[in-house]
């Protein structure tokens, strides 16, 4: 495990599979169970909860290519909304 830099080429979006997760105020992922949510590593049920982003890009380079994974703060930055900004604006456009 470690920190790796890679320079390749965005190929594409994987669109299989969410593009966003449930989260806790400590950013990790919650599931709801009986119609709350609980956070396991809190260990509390949360009242709180918010959108984060899970992006999957197809990355290639001149050795090959793979499936990264963007997160909340990279793809936020990449993106210049939050999660919890697009779907506030996704819910305003409906109404």
């Amino acid at each position: 495990q470690g920190s790796f830099v890679v320079f390749g080429t965005v190929k594409s979006i994987v669109d299989e599979g969410p593009w966003w997760y449930s989260a806790c105020v400590c950013g990790k992922s919650i599931q709801p169970q009986s119609g709350a949510y609980y956070c396991d590593f809190c260990q509390h049920y949360v009242t709180i909860v918010t959108p984060r982003y899970m992006i999957k890009i197809a990355i290639e380079d001149d050795n090959g290519h793979g499936i990264f994974v963007l997160f909340d703060r990279e793809a936020a930055y990449l993106w210049k909304k939050s999660c919890a900004d697009l779907f506030g604006e996704v819910q305003k456009d409906a109404s």
